[in-house]
């Protein structure tokens, strides 16, 4: 999505990060008397270029979902249904509950799996947690495009399928399976300056042949 201001009425725009992913494209949020109505990606933003993928363009939609939670719900037994509380309560009753079933039945019977989109911070802080009970810390959820990578480079943590290196633009040959960069718009690394579709196109221009076999 290539756009540089949006056609609805708005009075003010606010620059910010798009949270959908850990890519970190840079978004425009455009705004009416306080209410989100548009994002475009950010022309200035050296990430993304204002290029963004599809759950990029409607990151927005979920702020107003009318089944967004607002505050948290709590039950107490699975054949009940759930109704709002305060944060201290269900802060507290989670707590105790873990407490619970680790005095029964040992530190071993928590674990704790995180999401690789978290950020440096909180990977700290769920490092933290599982040390705080006791609990088996399983490691981050890895994409597959990652899995994939580590597999046929084996590099730990280098999404190099969605992330394509410089090497791509001195290869003799590039042949790209199961997504072309230039349909798919903006898949970036964190603090990257150039977008897969920018590689792929400067491959191309150094002569290099390019082929896409999508799915």
């Amino acid at each position: 999505m290539l756009a540089s201001d949006s056609r609805r009425p708005y009075d003010q725009v606010i620059r910010t990060a798009c949270g959908a992913c850990p890519a970190g494209c840079g978004v425009k949020f455009y705004v009416k008397d306080g209410r989100v109505v548009d994002l475009l990606g950010d022309e200035t933003h050296p990430v993304n270029r204002s290029a963004l993928c599809a759950k990029g363009s409607a990151f927005f939609q979920h702020f107003y979902h009318p089944a967004r939670l607002l505050q948290p719900v709590m039950r107490h037994a699975p054949d009940q249904d759930f109704s709002p509380c305060g944060w201290d309560e269900a802060l507290n009753f989670a707590a105790s509950r873990l407490k619970d079933v680790i005095k029964v039945h040992g530190p071993s019977s928590v674990a704790v799996l995180a999401s690789d989109g978290l950020d440096v911070g909180n990977r700290i802080g769920v490092a933290r947690f599982s040390a705080h009970f006791g609990a088996q810390l399983l490691g981050q959820i890895q994409s597959s495009p990652d899995e994939v990578a580590a597999a046929m480079f084996g590099v730990e943590a280098a999404p190099f399928l969605t992330v394509p290196p410089d090497e791509w633009t001195r290869t003799g040959c590039l042949l790209l399976i199961g997504g072309d960069p230039a349909v798919a718009a903006a898949w970036p690394c964190p603090g990257s300056t150039c977008r897969a579709s920018d590689r792929r196109s400067r491959a191309r221009s150094s002569g290099s042949p390019c082929s896409c076999s999508g799915p």
